[in-house]
């Protein structure tokens, strides 16, 4: 074995070991999300509100119910104009 096809071979094994020993890549679903805190005038958690995000991309509206400290996370929503 010549110099040159040791060293073709040798870069051959070494790209098939980074190709097969690479993670796959992860997809971008391109859902985002909403979050935040429901508060009253003078500042204090409101729990149990129902929080609505309603949009024409969406087949139903999507909701959350805040918690004890008046917090809610809408989540998985696609991207567009929300009301």
């Amino acid at each position: 074995m010549n110099s040159y096809t040791r060293i073709a071979s040798s870069l051959a094994i070494v790209g098939l070991v980074l190709a097969v020993g690479a993670p796959p890549s992860l997809a971008q679903t391109g859902a985002g999300g909403l979050r935040g805190y429901v508060r009253d005038e003078q500042g204090g958690a409101l729990p149990g509100v129902t929080v609505t995000a309603t949009s024409p991309e969406m087949i139903g509206p999507a909701t959350a119910v805040t918690d004890g400290e008046g917090y809610y996370r809408l989540i998985n929503l696609a991207p567009g104009t929300y009301t």
